[in-house]
């Protein structure tokens, strides 16, 4: 009789054949609950990131690696950060005060994509204008070396001479509205002066 009991809890504890005998040394995981399962609906908790005003171009420039990093990174200040203030150096800013770096990224890119949209135009205007006007844009352009200031010129022209705004499907390609002031004769000479704001001999 004892010797049957000891056989039967021998054989209970003794492992599978089936099992590896390292998968013996685990704790056994107990059944679920019956009970509903509870689940926590709180979100957990995320720190705030801190916005970090742009670095000076100083700190930008010199990019200093030390051990204490602390000890070098821009405090930001106005008018002169912390860093730039105790190695006794000049503080410039290229951006406001309330303006974050990637913001003023941003705003650089939305002007270099209106200048380059400009460019453009003026290019255009250099192709497809007849060979006076577009003499007179080349001119202007070696004499000012501004290009923004004589698209500037030549689109006051196309007001004052009552043009419609000119619609481009491409680089190269450009046509313009007819305007219910050219139906009328014109008297306008084909090279028109781009600045009228210049006296009359």
């Amino acid at each position: 009789m004892l010797g049957s009991q000891y056989d039967s809890s021998s054989s209970r504890d003794a492992p599978s054949p089936d099992i590896p005998a390292t998968a013996t040394n685990f704790r056994r995981l107990l059944p679920a609950g019956a009970g509903p399962r509870v689940i926590s609906t709180e979100r957990p908790f995320r720190r705030q990131r801190q916005t970090v005003p742009a670095a000076c171009l100083e700190c930008r420039r010199r990019k200093v690696k030390v051990v204490d990093i602390a000890a070098v990174k821009c405090s930001a200040t106005r008018p002169i950060c912390s860093r730039c203030s105790i190695q006794n150096v000049e503080c410039e800013y290229e951006t406001g005060p309330d303006i974050t770096r990637r913001r003023a990224i941003v705003n650089r890119l939305e002007e270099l994509e209106k200048e380059n949209n400009d460019l453009q135009e003026l290019i255009r205007d250099l192709c497809s204008r007849p060979e006076a006007e577009a003499t007179e844009i080349f001119n202007r352009l070696r004499s000012t070396g501004n290009p923004f200031h004589v698209l500037d010129l030549v689109r006051m022209g196309d007001l004052l001479l009552g043009k419609q705004p000119v619609e481009a499907d491409s680089f190269g390609d450009r046509r313009s509205k007819s305007s219910p002031l050219s139906s009328k004769p014109s008297s306008v000479p084909e090279k028109a002066d781009m600045n009228p704001s210049d006296p009359e001999d």
